[in-house]
């Protein structure tokens, strides 16, 4: 009885650490819709039946990409939004999680971007540093730090705003028609929305071979 408890207490700390280093965080929203593309880093080829998970504190959120690598679900749990991972994984390649790309994207994993206003007034902006640039419909900016450079580019479409941003071959991308925020520090990345629709996230992924 007493290994069988030890067994257990080793299990739930593994698995309660593995999403207790850096998370994402849907505050407000009890709904988010994750989708977006799985790639060959070298080839650019789509990567088939890879897996896509939303880990939780509470459970995993899986689903697995189509013929052409894509994929897009979504994720019911307001308790569980406020901490999760965002994982990519296949058999044959290196799992990535999402959040540790991006933070990586930046020198000390700290920036904040939003998406604001409506129509052709949207504006998209991202701070890093003293390093900063807003974007209106149709247009890109650039920072750079350290050799890492990081593209926004802003399009403005009738029902909904894009803005993806871009580093080193991935995206992550903020879907919608309402004011949305990310703020990354170094151990989170808090998400916040005006309203209570679902926030809606894509990323392009780039997948390394193991």
């Amino acid at each position: 009885m007493k290994r069988i408890s030890v067994l257990f207490l080793v299990v739930f700390l593994f698995a309660f650490t593995s999403i207790t280093s850096a998370q994402f965080s849907i505050t407000k929203q009890s709904k988010a819709v994750f989708s977006g593309q799985l790639l060959d880093a070298k080839t650019n080829a789509p990567l088939v039946e890879a897996q896509v998970v939303v880990r939780t504190q509470y459970s995993d959120f899986k689903t697995k990409t189509d013929s052409t690598g894509n994929f897009i679900f979504e994720v019911d749990d307001k308790e569980g939004l406020k901490n999760f991972v965002l994982l990519a994984n296949h058999p044959d390649y290196r799992e990535k999680d999402v959040l540790g790309v991006l933070r990586q994207a930046f020198s000390d994993g700290k920036a904040k971007f939003s998406l604001q206003g409506l129509g052709n007034t949207s504006q998209a902006f991202l701070k890093h540093k003293k390093q900063e640039f807003g974007l209106t419909c149709g247009r890109n900016g650039q920072i750079s730090k350290d050799g890492r450079i990081v593209t926004g580019f802003l399009e403005c479409l009738q029902n909904e705003r894009i803005f993806t941003i871009s580093f080193g071959g991935d995206d992550f991308t903020l879907r919608g028609k309402n004011d949305v925020s990310v703020e990354v520090n170094e151990d989170k990345a808090k998400i916040e929305c005006v309203r209570e629709e679902p926030v809606e996230i894509a990323v392009k992924v780039l997948m390394y071979k193991r």
